[in-house]
């Protein structure tokens, strides 16, 4: 290929990047702020991230993770991770299968392939009362649903049938009408250790149910990561600010304090997943508590949505996760060395105050 047809190529690559940011920001609606869009954020940000208590530059922008993230892990990663099936099968090889809801079979065309005991969809649901049923690709709770009897049972497609998991009482108290799991997002550099960097707890409302997905008409508060705590929750963030529920607009029951139980066991179990999947680099892990321990019910390999924790704190005040960035093309490395500098200029001012 000459050096004009690349260049001409990445020419045209980039304008379809900013068609696509384009369309984006529109379909979010609202005023157009072409001040953020310019620093690649979507207009709606102004809203919804602290832009007043922190510098801009310590946020991920909105361009850096709809035409980065998708790159980073390889798409035989990604393969692994949006293929339920596979999935299932996979961590069944690792050993941490039954961590994972139990797997009943697969229905294709109305066809019925059994992956259990269960010689048909009847039986299951004899020991089963519920089953949630799952397109075999797909993310982002589209196209869940849940079964009570054969006849629920949509006859077109490929999905997985899934025995509803029973989540902790106090998920199950904020909204009994969803299984109302947490977002964790890990990063894992070549050769290094997993470690988290954000986490975000989703709760379902009578729209979303029986997903609890932010898209779906779901609620969503930031997890504190050191210690399991929640913040106040909010939707879908709309053309205005969203409305910040200390409580669960529905059953009233508080959010904003609520310490996760067994928090620091979820964060094991995740980071042991980050372990497990061979050639993983990102990640976003939806995960449930349950009487008997944290159970995994999707992992997301290309768009992990981080800005479900950012509106409480940016991603680029994690020194880690600003190295992981920078070296896999996310962020300019000259904007990591910046950040740095204004880091230890804050750790220095901070020592002297405490000097006088």
């Amino acid at each position: 290929m000459s050096a004009l047809s690349y260049r001409a190529r990445s020419t045209a690559r980039q304008i379809r990047q900013l068609i696509r940011f384009w369309q984006l920001d529109r379909k979010k609606g609202g005023p157009i702020d072409s001040g953020l869009l310019r620093k690649g954020f979507l207009s709606f940000r102004r809203q919804l991230y602290a832009f007043d208590r922190y510098d801009r530059r310590w946020f991920l922008s909105d361009w850096a993770i709809e035409n980065h993230f998708p790159r980073i892990n390889s798409p035989y990663v990604k393969a692994q991770l949006n293929d339920k099936l596979y999935f299932h099968f996979l961590l069944r090889e690792l050993g941490l299968g039954h961590k994972l809801a139990p797997l009943i079979g697969l229905v294709s065309e109305g066809v019925f392939t059994s992956y259990s005991p269960f010689k048909s969809v009847d039986d299951a649901l004899l020991e089963h009362p519920r089953i949630i049923v799952k397109p075999v690709e797909g993310q982002g709770g589209r196209g869940v649903y849940s079964i009570e009897k054969v006849s629920d049972l949509h006859p077109r497609g490929i999905c997985i049938l899934e025995a509803a998991i029973h989540q902790h009482a106090y998920a199950q108290q904020i909204f009994p009408g969803s299984v109302n799991t947490m977002r964790i997002m890990t990063l894992r550099a070549a050769g290094g250790d997993p470690f988290i960097i954000g986490a975000a707890h989703r709760f379902g409302v009578k729209k979303s149910a029986p997903v609890d997905n932010i898209s779906s008409g779901g609620i969503s508060a930031a997890i504190d990561v050191t210690t399991g705590r929640l913040t106040a929750a909010m939707p879908q963030p709309e053309i205005k600010a969203p409305k910040r529920h200390f409580h669960h607009p529905e059953t009233g029951a508080p959010i904003d304090g609520v310490i996760i139980p067994s928090w620091s066991e979820i964060k094991a179990f995740v980071l042991e997943l980050a372990r497990s999947v061979p050639g993983l680099k990102l990640a976003g892990w939806d995960v449930s508590l349950t009487a008997t321990g944290p159970r995994l019910i999707e992992a997301n390999g290309s768009m992990p949505n981080p800005d479900l924790f950012q509106y409480e704190y940016p991603l680029l005040m994690n020194r880690q996760a600003r190295e992981f960035f920078a070296d896999h093309g996310v962020i300019p490395k000259k904007l990591a060395h910046d950040l740095a500098q204004l880091e230890a200029l804050g750790r220095a001012k901070a020592e002297e105050r405490q000097d006088v």
